[in-house]
């Protein structure tokens, strides 16, 4: 744009056109200062036109040498000159700047506000501190400076200077000086003003354009809820077509529910309403948030007001499985964590807490190595930064340790968190403390494959151990040895001191075994009091050392909670591949030679043998044919009386039962009761006894003969049952015996073997009538204590100690003291197994009661014994 022409000034000193005024017919300064603030230019033209053309316009006006309009910066500790005319030259620059620091006289001044008119410069308290700096090096004498300011702010300064020496201002120079720096003030509230503008108008096309491409919806309403201003996506939003929606009535809308709220802020009841309601806009039910605020004018006039719409179905679906899935990880029986590309904690759930003994606020900031104990091998890290640090998902078993020392076992998944582009920013670990499991599973594996009394590998184990070995052996050509091993007299320990005596025995047995063979050997526990060692490439010989060893360690006395026991172990042994060649086979096989070494004495050895078979197979006919025989009820009993040594009457009998086999004849109680005892028979023959000789006895009374007690032998079975004096009250019902006509026999062994709930039973059948007595009395273990609670009426000295009790001091010495002691307790004794005059002689003058024996009569058939005891007590 053009700048107006100069003013036509004569050709002299301007300082002296200044000081005498214009030319007649020219036009004056202020004429031409008020034409010039009203010029387009100063309102339109760039700072870097208006500058040059105001420094010269006030050089030539003052009839100054040079004018600089210098501006602050941001910080107002420096002034830069923004341009600079020097009429000698007629030349303008810019650039130059001045430090408050360098001079702090001169911005105090300028900071005041009020113009700087200095005469003498160099001299003058507001611009000497200027000398070096800046008078001296340009030759300035006198400075008129004016503040030139932009809304209100002090902007910068005019400064009129003049060279050479000091010099006055005049009254019009200094007016003119003002009017100038109000013009530099204009032409920077003009600048800022069309600074202003063109920020507005690209704020506001910028402002359109993001309106339009908002992915909210926008809308401005007049008072009226007319909609004044929509953009697309409100549209797209309520399913209006966007043409017409201007100027619509918010009230003609489908779903009216936002209306009351967008009224509300119109009506100044609320200065801003934000909310969320369920929306039925186009047939479509949705999420829609609402922010709407008043739209005021300058003066405060409600002009309208602003929406904000945003369909926030999407999102409030987002949220809901945002809470779902931050109440999942909350509340997951799993442990969470989530680190850092590095591995450093930035989340953890409670469950890690309540796992590992770390707060939440203690583990952020670690990293998962602090559960680290040493147990888990360093190749499983390895592995795992591999896998998953190449995007992959690890999945193994950790052993850790939790803050308070304890160690645990945790299974683990732990998978990358990838962004948008793929790239990998997180890991995430959901880890579960399988310590429990892995005890149960160990449990589970114990049980399945170890004996859980000794530790000793079970049957299945075994059957694996030895299949390998087997295998083994055929490949190497090598001999494999398998020992059964059975323990002597181990019944009776249990029997008389308990089952948990019994079980600290076996234990102890058991490592006394590991002890006799090489680490690369097995033992194992069948169950009960039967064991089996494995020898890998064991010859003849080496199988016979082996069990010698067994024999001598295992023989040797244990003491077991106080006691002092002994127990002997029968050995069968079976050779691969001379006796069998898989291991049921050799198993049958060694168990065969065991009960030859039973039968041959016990506490010895025996290798298998093919004549062993038949004895094996004999022992399996004759538990088939006992099982027939309870089925067919071909057992019998016979009676052996027991006499009063005062009087020599019969009185009682002792049931006793017999097997008569239609082929094999009257079998032997010593030949079936074993089978039957490990068979599991004796029980329900046991029963049949009870039951017989009951019936028996009644049927005597009928028949007239003298009423007598019959003594039965009662096993461990029937002892150990929850109801017997149920059972034996409803049998004597049954027959119509008399309680007191019943005797029941009980070993010393069993009685013992649960002592308690042996009481309560005794008590129970005393109770009722029923006689008590102790069978076999001395060969057991039974504590005193127990059998003065015992509610028993005899006692019976077994026969071990009748035998020689003529010949030998020891057996007497123990008869005696059992009489005495029985008598004590007031019970009665009777002795078995007499059979001489001289035993019954010295019996009798120890003062035993009653005595049984075949000096007396071997037992014999009811209806034979019926007419023995006629003639005995006629």
């Amino acid at each position: 744009m053009p700048f107006p022409p100069h003013p036509p000034w004569p050709a002299f000193p301007e300082t002296e056109q200044c000081a005498a005024g214009p030319r007649p017919g020219a036009p004056s300064r202020a004429a031409w200062l008020e034409r010039l603030s009203r010029a387009e230019f100063l309102a339109q033209a760039g700072l870097e036109e208006i500058y040059p053309y105001l420094t010269e316009t006030a050089a030539r006006l003052l009839g100054v040498d040079r004018v600089g309009i210098w501006l602050f910066d941001d910080s107002q500790c420096t002034i830069r000159c923004a341009d600079l005319f020097e009429r000698a030259g007629g030349s303008h620059s810019s650039g130059q700047r001045l430090q408050e620091a360098d001079c702090p006289a001169y911005f105090a001044a300028l900071e005041s506000g009020e113009p700087i008119v200095a005469d003498d410069a160099l001299h003058h308290p507001a611009t000497r501190d200027l000398n070096d700096a800046y008078l001296t090096p340009h030759g300035i004498g006198a400075l008129l400076d004016y503040p030139v300011r932009q809304q209100g702010r002090l902007a910068g300064v005019l400064c009129h200077e003049q060279a050479g020496p000091a010099r006055p201002w005049n009254e019009e120079q200094r007016l003119l000086g003002v009017a100038l720096a109000n013009l530099v003030s204009l032409a920077l509230e003009h600048a800022a003003l069309r600074q202003s503008q063109a920020q507005l108008h690209s704020l506001e096309e910028r402002y359109l354009r993001l309106l339009e491409f908002c992915p909210t919806g926008i809308i401005h309403y007049d008072t009226e809820l007319h909609i004044t201003y929509s953009n697309q996506q409100f549209a797209n939003i309520i399913g209006v077509p966007l043409e017409r929606l201007q100027d619509l009535d918010m009230a003609k809308l489908q779903d009216q529910r936002p209306l009351p709220a967008l009224a509300a802020v119109l009506e100044g009841r609320t200065g801003r309403f934000e909310g969320e309601y369920r929306a039925s806009l186009s047939g479509r039910q949705l999420w829609v948030s609402l922010v709407a605020a008043p739209v005021l004018d300058q003066g405060g006039q409600l002009l309208g007001g602003i929406a904000i719409v945003e369909d926030a179905t999407e999102r409030k679906r987002a949220e809901l499985q945002l809470r779902q899935l931050s109440r999942a990880v909350e509340q997951s029986p799993a442990t969470i964590v989530i680190t850092d590309t590095n591995g450093v904690i930035e989340y953890v759930n409670p469950k890690f807490t309540r796992t590992t003994g770390y707060s939440a606020e203690e583990a952020v900031g670690l990293k998962p190595s602090v559960l680290k104990s040493g147990e888990t091998p360093l190749e499983v890290y390895q592995e795992l930064w591999s896998t998953i640090a190449s995007g992959g998902q690890w999945e193994g078993v950790f052993h850790n340790r939790r803050r308070n020392g304890e160690l645990y076992w945790e299974h683990a998944t732990i998978s990358p968190i990838t962004d948008d582009n793929q790239r990998i920013t997180h890991f995430v670990a959901v880890k579960e403390d399988i310590t429990e499991k892995r005890r149960q599973e160990d449990r589970i594996h114990q049980l399945a494959y170890f004996d859980e009394l000794t530790g000793l590998p079970n049957r299945t184990l075994l059957h694996d151990r030895v299949s390998q070995c087997l295998a083994a052996a055929e490949r190497e050509q090598e001999t494999l040895a398998l020992l059964f091993i059975d323990l002597d007299n181990f019944k009776t320990v249990n029997d008389s001191l308990g089952h948990f005596t019994g079980d600290r025995l076996l234990q102890s047995v058991a490592q006394r075994l590991k002890g006799c063979v090489r680490d690369s050997d097995t033992v194992s526990r069948l169950g009960g009091d039967e064991f089996v060692v494995v020898l890998a490439d064991a010859q003849l010989d080496g199988a016979s050392q082996v069990a010698r060893k067994i024999i001598d360690r295992v023989g040797q006395p244990f003491v077991i909670d106080g006691h002092q026991l002994t127990v002997t172990p029968s050995i069968g042994i079976s050779l691969f591949p001379h006796d069998a060649r898989d291991f049921q086979s050799l198993l049958k096989n060694a168990d065969t030679a065991m009960y030859q070494a039973k039968e041959s004495g016990r506490n010895a050895y025996q290798f298998f043998t093919a004549e062993m078979n038949v004895l094996a197979f004999e022992r399996l006919v004759l538990e088939n044919a006992l099982r027939q025989a309870v089925e067919r009820q071909e057992f019998v009993l016979h009676y052996q009386p027991q006499v009063d040594m005062g009087s020599g009457r019969v009185i009682g009998a002792e049931a006793l039962v017999r097997w008569l086999h239609p082929e094999l004849g009257m079998v032997p109680p010593a030949r079936f009761i074993p089978v039957a005892e490990d068979s599991g028979l004796i029980g329900a023959i046991g029963d049949w006894v009870l039951y017989e000789a009951c019936r028996q006895n009644r049927a005597w009374q009928e028949a007239g003969l003298p009423a007598i007690p019959v003594a039965v032998n009662l096993s461990a079975v029937q002892l150990r049952q929850s109801e017997l004096h149920e059972s034996v009250a409803e049998l004597l019902r049954r027959t119509g015996l008399e309680s007191r006509y019943l005797e029941l026999e009980l070993t010393e062994r069993t009685v013992m073997e649960d002592a308690e709930a042996t009481v309560r039973c005794l008590r129970r059948l005393d109770e009722m009538g029923v006689m008590l007595s102790i069978d076999d009395f001395g060969t057991g273990y039974s504590s005193l204590s127990y059998l003065k609670r015992f509610p028993i009426d005899k006692l019976k000295i077994d026969q071990s100690f009748v035998r020689d009790i003529v010949a030998d001091a020891d057996d007497q010495a123990i008869a005696v003291a059992i009489i005495s002691m029985g008598h004590s307790l007031r019970l009665r004794v009777i002795a078995e197994g007499v059979e001489t005059a001289e035993q019954l002689e010295i019996l009798h003058r120890h003062g035993c009661d009653e005595a049984q024996g075949f000096h007396f009569g071997r037992p014999m058939p009811a209806d034979e014994f019926a007419a023995y005891l006629a003639r005995r007590n006629a």
